[in-house]
């Protein structure tokens, strides 16, 4: 996919003009001919961005050539834009020569049938598709998945199921099947009612990351996020609003957006002495994701905060993986009531939006966790076998559903490869099931009593990683989430959010 924007040539330079601030440049001329261009500045003048690049590799360059901006593969401007998460003004997007711009909804729904997604961490070509990739693929994560299972026995472990402190796979596979049978009902329920709104006979692959029809909520500009973040954090307690002081008046948020900047993804990381004090980092473009960066990782900031100004030792400030999404996820719900600062007219589309989100991870990440757990036993098992028992998991808790038409390149892996967890965090991503549970109980309290309810976040940031899990959430009044009938218990109130 390729943005058309408007160009001129200035001193053997090429200056391209667009609404967007976009990134990995490659030059494209409609004869077919391209380069990859050094890009030398990229400034913001009369609200547009001035995007300059040598132009002295292309051959037979004028003026009059026709350009085209080409996106990096899976580029968020890219995949937010053709999922229609992301409006492009005073520009033009091709596919195959067409505008897209220029196509009905209905038009537009049957050209994503051809457009897919994958991460771009691995250094894959850009210009094969994930087929075309899936060797490579394959290679990586049966070197990583025989490797790992070495490192297990080396290590006096049997497998790689993963004993955890004080429980182990038995509960987390009990935890899964409360997932199973008590929240996939609630996110088939939501698929359906996104059907409904999109106006689709059936809900396919395609149509999933669209969950209004006339587009998914976009916060307020960029420059007002950092204001209300600060009345939130203020609202909530002197203390949080001391924290999100200090990491503004030591210029520890780097969020702006920047084409020199990884898309996608932000994180949290804690500076020691003598600065004690938290880094986030992440690359703003203009989505939901935005307020992400000042409630989740901010949550993890604020964990870091409490915990190195109450631990005598500095290891008690690290968090074991089970804990360490707790914080955050907890903030991303005490958010909530703040919405319409973050989010404007667009603030009951975005609570929609997130709801619907934290019960599509759920299941999720306790598919990726009951699949990880039959890979790791299965570790020889051939690429079709792999992909054909991913399928079958994940359409037990609700996902890869109504995509039979596509099982050729499901059976081929491109549904398994796009799954980035299996490849950089084994064993990891069911921590961020069971924090959602610990987060939702949370924020009950806090409903019930704010005050009650955030002296109990509070002690639970502060305490870090000084105790073991079940230690810490019994500390805090909250079950382990993986104790029967609790997952039940919350599929309940969750279903009462929803629908009364």
């Amino acid at each position: 996919m390729s943005v058309y924007i408007r160009c001129k040539v200035e001193s053997g330079l090429v200056i391209l003009e667009s609404d967007e601030k976009l990134t990995e440049p490659k030059i494209v001329t409609l004869t077919g001919a391209d380069t990859d261009c050094r890009q030398l500045e990229c400034i913001r003048k009369d609200g547009r961005y001035h995007i300059t690049f040598e132009a002295s590799s292309l051959e037979k360059w004028s003026p009059d050539t026709p350009v085209l901006y080409q996106l990096k593969a899976g580029s968020l401007t890219e995949r937010f834009g053709f999922c229609e998460l992301k409006t492009f003004s005073n520009t033009d997007v091709l596919l195959n020569g067409e505008s897209l711009l220029k196509l009905s909804k209905e038009q537009l729904r049957l050209r994503r049938q051809k457009i897919g997604m994958i991460f771009q961490h691995f250094n894959l070509l850009e210009q094969q598709t994930v087929l075309e990739n899936a060797g490579q693929l394959e290679d990586i994560l049966r070197q990583l998945v025989l490797a790992r299972i070495d490192l297990a026995r080396a290590n006096g472990f049997g497998d790689l199921a993963q004993q955890r402190l004080g429980y182990g796979r038995a509960e987390l596979d009990a935890f899964c099947r409360q997932v199973q049978t008590h929240i996939t009902p609630l996110y088939l329920r939501l698929q359906e009612e996104q059907r409904q709104r999109l106006g689709v006979e059936a809900l396919l692959p395609y149509d999933r990351a669209l969950v209004f029809p006339e587009g998914n909520a976009v916060p307020v500009a960029a420059e007002e996020l950092p204001e209300a973040a600060r009345r939130m954090y203020h609202a909530l307690s002197p203390e949080a609003g001391a924290f999100f002081d200090e990491m503004v008046r030591h210029d520890l948020l780097d969020v702006t957006g920047s084409p020199n900047k990884i898309s996608g993804m932000g994180f949290c990381e804690m500076l020691g002495a003598p600065y004690d004090m938290p880094f986030v980092f992440a690359n703003c473009d203009g989505t939901a994701g935005d307020v992400t960066v000042y409630t989740h990782e901010l949550g993890h900031g604020l964990q870091g905060y409490l915990s190195i100004r109450s631990q005598p030792v500095a290891d008690y400030v690290g968090l074991s993986p089970d804990l360490a999404e707790v914080h955050s996820k907890t903030m991303e719900l005490l958010a909530q009531p703040y919405a319409r600062d973050f989010f404007g007219n667009h603030a009951p589309q975005f609570l929609t939006e997130h709801r619907y989100d934290f019960i599509k991870e759920m299941c999720a990440f306790c598919s990726i966790h009951t699949f990880e757990t039959w890979l790791y036993e299965h570790p020889d098992a051939s690429l079709a076998q792999w992909a054909e028992e991913f399928d079958r998991i994940e359409k037990s808790f609700g996902r890869a559903r109504n995509n039979e038409p596509w099982r050729q390149q499901v059976l081929s892996g491109c549904d398994l490869f796009t799954n980035m967890s299996l490849y950089m965090s084994p064993r990891y991503v069911i921590s961020y099931a069971l924090s959602i549970v610990c987060a939702q109980q949370l924020k009950a309290a806090y409903d019930a009593d704010p005050a009650d309810g955030w002296a109990r976040y509070h002690a639970l940031c502060a305490s870090g990683g000084s105790r073991t899990y079940a230690e810490t959430l019994s500390d805090a009044g909250l079950p382990l989430p993986y104790a029967p009938g609790v997952v039940e218990s919350l599929a309940q109130d969750l279903s009462r959010q929803l629908w009364g």
